[in-house]
């Protein structure tokens, strides 16, 4: 799926792309399943039959584009709490993760203010690599 990775990025989108969602392969590592929101180009289908592993299209609620977008309102919003935000492997919204000292209300703020579908995946503090505890602001 090179001609995906190739043609999907943001700045280089035709508008015949911008429903351009995501690649994902399968744990049988056989199938290949594109997220794709609205009609599938015929080029793609064709490029797709074309491929040695199955290749499935899966209607996507939201393009990666707009997924990006949302991502990025709750990053620049600065959402007190928000460990980590991420668009859903489906594409049907984003899913965030919440620091154990965010604010009560902080993921009711984030879902007030998404365009898209909030999930919550969990609430809890990074780790860091070495897996020794909890990451501490050092900052203060």
């Amino acid at each position: 799926m090179i001609w995906v990775g190739r043609n999907a990025l943001p700045r280089r989108l035709p508008m015949s792309l911008a429903a351009a969602g995501g690649v994902r392969v399968l744990k049988d590592r056989k199938t290949v399943l594109v997220y794709w929101k609205g009609a599938v180009p015929d080029g793609l289908q064709r490029l797709a039959a074309s491929q040695p592993v199955p290749v499935t299209f899966r209607s996507a609620p939201y393009s990666r584009a707009q997924l990006t977008a949302a991502v990025n309102a709750v990053v620049m919003d600065n959402n007190p709490g928000v460990s980590a935000v991420g668009s859903e492997p489906d594409y049907s919204g984003i899913s965030v993760v919440l620091s154990s000292k965010a604010p009560a209300g902080a993921f009711d703020q984030v879902k007030a203010t998404s365009s898209v579908p909030v999930a919550l995946r969990w609430t809890g503090d990074p780790t860091p690599p070495d897996g020794r505890g909890p990451l501490t602001d050092n900052t203060t």
